[in-house]
């Protein structure tokens, strides 16, 4: 599950997406400004997931829609790499990122960030051009996209909830990318892969076996903000946290707006994927904080001892949620 993202206005804020802004830059206005400020907050935002995945689809859609601009923000996107929003969050360079596991534990870490909302998680499976089990997975070759990403996570406790070392039973190979991934079952490289909608509509039409459905065993996405940020801009956050809860509350009432936005973002996607994408997408979208029992998995399965002794009270925030007020209630249906 990476982009960035700039805005200005009197109440404003971003997240998963990499904005080059406009004009003047809200992470530089002094600290303590608010909404007494003239003009509109500009917010860089990172997104790690790819922009062809649904996990970006509720962003595509309130850039298309204006519902950013609405709140008050100026929103410029870019995708990159989920090693890339991390390291552009921690350098500084945007001021909100979107992406998976690891992102979490990098500002934990780094300790100069906060976790301050998910977008709900995203229906993961394991398919194959065999019909396999996943303990059938044992010798295989599987591919992830990359270490630590929210893709491995849910696939190491996929393996091990069925009895199998990942380290040793299974060899598992890092892609990058879902295309990737499909590219090599394609070729034989490689026995299993792990999808996102809508490669798993792709998938199921072109005949692949469904290995596991791992949505459960998945985490929520993460968003995070620059402490220095947040500190000089928190109106700007909270309005950005209201825009997604509008957007995403706007998105699942409008499916064909929804598959117009994402279409337009996605010229070269079959069109005929996007329906049933949504509908295994869509009931997983939410606005809400970032929930304690996953936090705590995932640090917990950091392999640095001086990751996992962090308290989840240094770097997860939810009273951003909470400012926002029921707008950003959890929106899930």
């Amino acid at each position: 599950m990476g982009a960035a993202i700039r805005i200005k206005a009197a109440a404003v804020f971003a997240v998963a997406l990499l904005f080059a802004v406009t004009g003047c830059s809200g992470r530089d206005a002094p600290s303590g400004s608010g909404p007494e400020q003239a003009g509109r907050w500009s917010v860089v935002f990172a997104d790690g997931a790819a922009k062809s995945s649904m996990a970006s689809a509720v962003f595509l859609y309130a850039m298309e829609k204006g519902v950013f601009d609405r709140h008050g923000l100026d929103v410029e996107m870019k995708y990159v790499t989920p090693a890339a929003a991390q390291a552009a969050l921690l350098a500084g360079d945007v001021d909100v990122a979107f992406d998976g596991d690891e992102l979490m534990r990098a500002v934990a870490a780094a300790g100069r960030g906060k976790v301050f909302m998910t977008s709900g998680g995203m229906p993961f499976a394991i398919f194959s051009d065999e019909p396999l089990t996943v303990p059938g997975l044992r010798g295989k070759t599987i591919s992830s996209t990359t270490p630590g990403s929210s893709f491995s996570s849910a696939l190491m406790k996929t393996l091990r909830d069925a009895g199998l070392d990942p380290a040793k039973d299974v060899k598992i190979v890092y892609l990058q990318t879902v295309a990737a991934q499909y590219a090599a079952l394609g070729a034989g490289t490689v026995d299993a892969v792990l999808l996102s909608p809508p490669t798993t509509v792709k998938a199921r039409q072109d005949g692949l076996h469904k290995v596991a459905d791992i949505a459960d065993k998945t985490a929520p996405a993460v968003f995070a903000v620059t402490d220095s940020y947040l500190s000089a801009n928190r109106p700007a956050v909270v309005a950005f946290v209201k825009a997604m809860a509008e957007a995403t509350r706007a998105a699942r009432d409008d499916p064909q707006g929804l598959a117009d936005s994402f279409l337009k973002a996605n010229a070269d996607l079959d069109a005929a994927l996007v329906p049933s994408s949504f509908d295994e997408a869509a009931p997983r979208w939410e606005v809400s904080p970032y929930p304690e029992d996953w936090a705590q998995t995932i640090m917990a399965a950091s392999p640095d001892p001086k990751v996992r002794s962090v308290p989840l009270a240094d770097f997860l925030d939810a009273s951003l949620v909470a400012e926002a007020g029921a707008v950003a209630a959890r929106v899930v249906a």
